[in-house]
């Protein structure tokens, strides 16, 4: 308070409120509830089509669901972590109209699936079935909101209102359980209803951020020239680094869908499911890192940067360990109680997912120091290095192994590129 002859000026309720809220450590348990609250919307979800579906139904509803998240991570990687990174770097008078810039320039790459829904939608029966033409409908569909949805959570998590985050997912999450349920009790089947409910709830939350939020549109929209070319310099390379990791870590997916099964896919995506809590928690941690890692840099303090990534670091493996160790020790109860008697093989994937996800956890966090330097173009040479052998050898793998010699090659070139991004961040 500011003080003087009258003594100490009182601050009223409301500003105290807000500065409680914008604390580090409240934004920290904000962000990780709201990683609960994701990770409990994509569980219940997965469950829902999981329990009521065919197995070849789950395991469609898996790849384009996984779809929508590859796309989007591309959207990301151009617009949101370019403005997350560059956020600080400006004047606060221009902040928010740069952030309208870049999310017009998102806008406008978003309107771009609609035409490739309209391409599917004319497409002549021999070459897409009526089933694939409706589950490819709704995969482009769902992405121009799903990638608005994305971008206006990191922006809560600049501002440093993880509340406002929390929010936003939980309204999500609502809206994509009560809609799958309705579509599904209408007569559709659920895995179609789960992946229409997404894509009506992801923009109907992004109509409502994009009215929260009150940025400038207009006085953005002169300057998504200029902000798009800025973000480029950076934001090419971040693109090719997501281009690589989704051939990395999600290719052997669409391969063995290939040459095993769709209930091959189904019975790993099963075993990922019961992961879902510690791989939202990675990537919610990551996120809610990233922008502070910025800002601590931008002050020119990198050697807290460092400490503070590997206290974050730690935990998170704690938590995997522990989590991983029970789950596997109780994996008959677990499996068979949760996800049904036709799921009872998959021990070994769920213990090999584990593994995989304590490495990318090691991974996303060294990739979240070098993202705050704005190493984008070293992340994409990285991944490329170690994406090419695991996408060369998954096949043999797969043919050999199943879907546990896909989790082997996974590990395999996560622990590569670990390594090697660990090298340059110690330099």
């Amino acid at each position: 308070a500011l003080t003087g002859m009258a003594g100490p000026v009182p601050v009223p309720a409301w500003q105290r409120a807000r500065a409680l809220l914008a604390g580090s450590r409240l934004q920290t348990l904000a962000g990780m509830a709201d990683q609960g609250v994701v990770s409990l919307g994509n569980l219940g979800a997965g469950l829902l089509v999981l329990r009521l579906a065919a197995k070849e139904d789950y395991g469609l509803y898996g790849i384009c669901y996984m779809t929508i998240m590859i796309l989007t991570g591309f959207a990301g990687a151009l617009f949101a972590a370019q403005m997350t990174v560059s956020y600080y770097d400006r004047e606060p008078a221009a902040r928010r109209g740069f952030v309208a810039a870049v999310l017009g320039g998102q806008l406008v790459l978003g309107s771009g699936f609609l035409l490739l829904a309209a391409l599917a939608a004319i497409l002549p029966d021999s070459l897409l079935s009526a089933e694939a033409r409706l589950l490819a409908l709704l995969t482009l569909l769902a992405c121009p909101g799903a990638m608005a949805h994305d971008f206006f959570r990191s922006y809560c998590f600049v501002v440093t209102s993880a509340h406002g985050a929390l929010a936003l997912d939980l309204a999500l999450v609502l809206l994509w359980l009560a809609l799958t349920l309705s579509l599904q009790a209408g007569g559709l089947p659920v895995h179609v209803a789960a992946l229409a409910g997404y894509g009506l709830g992801a923009t109907a939350t992004s109509v409502l951020a994009l009215a929260w939020s009150g940025l400038p549109l207009r006085r953005g929209a002169a300057g998504i020239g200029p902000a798009l070319r800025g973000l480029w310099q950076h934001g090419r390379w971040a693109i090719g680094g997501v281009a690589v990791t989704a051939l990395q870590n999600s290719a052997y997916v669409y391969l063995l869908g290939w040459f095993a099964t769709a209930r091959a896919v189904a019975d790993l995506n099963a075993a990922r499911m019961l992961l879902a809590p510690m791989n939202v928690l990675v990537l919610g941690v990551h996120r809610t890192l990233l922008p502070h890692l910025a800002r601590l840099l931008a002050e020119g303090r990198a050697g807290e940067m460092r400490r503070q990534a590997g206290r974050a670091l730690a935990g998170l493996l704690a938590v995997i360990a522990v989590y991983g160790t029970v789950l596997v020790a109780w994996r008959d109860t677990v499996i068979g109680d949760l996800l049904g008697g036709q799921y009872r093989g998959i021990g070994v994937l769920v213990a090999l997912w584990t593994v995989v996800l304590a490495l990318q956890a090691i991974d996303t966090n060294l990739s979240a120091m070098l993202q705050a330097r704005k190493r984008f173009r070293f992340l994409a040479v990285a991944n490329l290095w170690t994406a090419i052998p695991v996408v060369v050898g998954v096949v043999p793998m797969i043919l050999l192994f199943g879907a546990a010699g896909s989790l082997v090659t996974l590990a395999g070139g996560v622990l590569a590129l670990v390594l090697l991004l660990w090298r340059d961040e110690r330099r």
